[in-house]
């Protein structure tokens, strides 16, 4: 019962179509259809895949948990009625029930060496704790109490138990000796997040005031420490370093948007690890935590991204394209390797597994409509993109909002493409013409919420833009014509057009450097396509050479490190993308397929390639450079 959701193609290339949508998608190998829906099977070539379905189940699953070992995976399905708990072996791919009550079971976790499950049973009117033994599928109540965690020895379990007073305190079962005793006794609720890696302290969060605050409690002393001071607003859903005496949460506080922080027992200080506008939540650490899981709600449903310790990386794993949308419930990652288990929705709750390491590319917009041109201003909020042939959509990632800019014009057959976001983000320029009529093309200029759309060219002629500054653009001119372009320069300011580059070349402007200083183009000098810089302080210009002799488009990754472009030379004769250093030299293919990719751009943080290609429809979709700029390293 296993379902692969990913379609792998030469140089290990996913390409993923979404969940609610049909997908019609060849491979190199086979031809095939693949028709993504709930409990269907699903037809796929060799090779491995990063994400597979591993539960069918008639009802919801929930709460997926991976065994200390990585042999088993626990989860909660309700498909019999009542909540129960399950297990599910990798090795025979069978599902066992572990839970027999006939109340509602949850909260399933492992004792340390794999071989005991805990879990919370809520019948006979109160919750109790009870233990499955993998050895035997014998079941012993242990007490009454719920949310029970395990020791790093395995030999105690810390648990709620509700007082008198309808608060909640924490309470340690000692699995030697079959003996409780009482923990705390604080004003409140009290919320246990489990162990400290040593054993000598728990996390819990204490409710005593209108807000939720981080407290750990010594086992032995019976200490008492506020891990955070107080703070305007709560901490969540904690989790402690496998390492050392640091706790891993998210925050409301001050009234703003979630964001994810650390602290540590010795103090009271917290590192924010994320700062992103958009909420973000749950996070967890992977087994080394050198990589933080989280929920994000990037495009206004929720997604997960990975945070990169060491570097600060985040990026966006577009789930919700691969499997639906996602559940919100707890994350949990394999001990044994780079491997999420999620939850996503359908029809119903199922339980996935991600490789976040074979995870290369996804489709960015859920959208039947024709995309092309997709470009992030610097900031990430914003993604700017062509419907079509007749408007722009700017997307407003924070609060899953769309702009339209579509002038009025009384032709018919308009059309409005090509949208290059100014250099502070707050304009749109953009190309307007009538059918397929070059000499029609005239450029605009909009505001980024679409408000004061005005044309500020009336010669015609307009291909591709580039901004060089906020009162500059570059842009490609047919003055002859016959269509052979050359590159001009416009004045924002007076309204001047000056030649840059006029030559029997048909030459395009395609994308700034950094510094500003210079500019990419490509032309056919000796009648095949070749990649240039030009210097804007002289004029002249220079081939940036590559192995392939041929290329176009070329665009600069945000650092100016590297240069994206397209080429046809290739075996297939279609186009495909590349990357090579900014200088030139050595080529990185990132794309191998018989689909053409066009509209190359650079995600703001340069871990990612948008593109546009038709697998079934034309969409914009993300390759992730960064991991295959990593590897091509490693291989040298």
């Amino acid at each position: 019962m296993k379902i692969h959701l990913a379609i792998p193609l030469k140089f290990q290339l996913r390409v993923t179509k979404m969940f609610k949508f049909s997908i019609n998608r060849f491979n190199l190998v086979a031809a095939l259809i693949l028709l993504l829906s709930a409990c269907n099977s699903v037809t796929q070539p060799e090779g491995s895949n990063p994400i597979e379905r591993l539960t069918d189940l008639s009802g919801n699953e929930s709460r997926p948990v991976f065994s200390p070992n990585g042999q088993h995976l626990l989860f909660t399905s309700d498909h019999e009625g009542p909540e129960h708990i399950y297990l599910f072996s990798f090795d025979t791919k069978q599902i066992v029930k572990v839970s027999f009550t006939s109340g509602r079971n949850i909260f399933a976790r492992w004792s340390p060496d794999s071989q005991y499950i805990s879990y919370t049973s809520d019948f006979e009117g109160m919750r109790k704790i009870i233990i499955y033994s993998l050895a035997n599928g014998e079941s012993k109540t242990l007490t009454e109490g719920a949310y029970a965690n395990w020791s790093p020895d395995g030999t105690q379990l810390v648990y709620e138990k509700p007082t008198e007073n309808s608060g909640v305190n924490l309470w340690l079962w000692d699995l030697p000796s079959q003996q409780s005793s009482e923990l705390t006794n604080l004003e409140g609720n009290e919320n246990n997040f489990g162990w400290s890696y040593d054993g000598s302290w728990i996390g819990f969060n204490s409710r005593a005031s209108s807000n939720q605050h981080l407290h750990a409690i010594n086992v032995q002393s019976r200490e008492v420490r506020q891990l955070v001071g107080d703070r305007d607003g709560h901490e969540w859903h904690s989790r402690w370093s496998t390492k050392e005496d640091k706790v891993l949460f998210y925050t409301t506080w001050n009234q703003e948007m979630t964001d994810i922080w650390t602290t540590t027992l010795s103090d009271q200080s917290a590192v924010q690890i994320t700062k992103s506008p958009i909420e973000e939540y749950g996070p967890v650490w992977n087994k080394d935590e050198s990589l933080i899981a989280f929920f994000s709600q990037t495009y206004g449903s929720a997604d997960i991204h990975i945070h990169e310790m060491e570097t600060g990386k985040e990026s966006p794993l577009h789930l919700h394209q691969l499997v639906g949308e996602l559940t919100w419930t707890p994350l949990h990652w394999s001990p044994n390797a780079n491997i999420l288990a999620v939850v996503a929705n359908s029809e119903k709750d199922q339980i996935y597994t991600l490789n976040i390491d074979s995870r290369k590319l996804s489709k960015l917009i859920e959208d039947d409509e024709h995309q092309y041109h997709p470009e992030y201003d610097k900031s990430g909020e914003f993604l700017a993109y062509q419907v079509g042939i007749n408007e722009i959509r700017i997307l407003n990632r924070r609060e899953n909002t769309t702009v339209t800019i579509s002038p009025e014009l009384e032709e018919r057959h308009q059309r409005t493409i090509w949208p290059k976001w100014s250099p502070d983000g707050k304009k749109i320029a953009y190309i307007n013409g009538i059918g397929g009529a070059v000499d029609t093309n005239e450029l605009w200029v909009a505001n980024s919420d679409g408000s004061d759309q005005h044309k500020i060219t009336h010669s015609g002629g307009i291909r591709n833009i580039i901004w060089a500054s906020l009162d500059e653009v570059i842009y490609a001119y047919d003055s002859s014509t016959n269509y052979t372009f050359d590159i001009w320069s416009l004045s924002l300011e007076t309204g001047q057009s000056v030649p840059l580059l006029k030559d029997s070349a048909n030459v395009q402007p395609t994308s700034m450097a950094p510094d500003g200083a210079s500019f990419l183009f490509f032309g056919d000098f000796d009648g095949k396509n070749k990649i240039y810089s030009m210097s804007l302080e002289d004029g002249k210009y220079q081939e940036i050479p590559n192995e392939l002799e041929y290329g176009s488009w070329p665009v600069y990754s945000p650092d100016g490190q590297y240069i994206a472009f397209l080429s046809n030379h290739n075996d297939e004769k279609t186009f495909d993308i590349y990357v090579m250093p900014a200088t030139g030299g050595s080529l990185r293919r990132l794309t191998n397929d018989l689909v053409e990719e066009t509209d190359i751009s650079w995600s703001h943080s340069g871990e990612e390639i948008l593109f546009s290609a038709n697998y079934g429809n034309q969409d914009i979709w993300l390759v992730d450079v960064d991991e295959i700029l990593k590897q091509k390293d490693e291989d040298k």
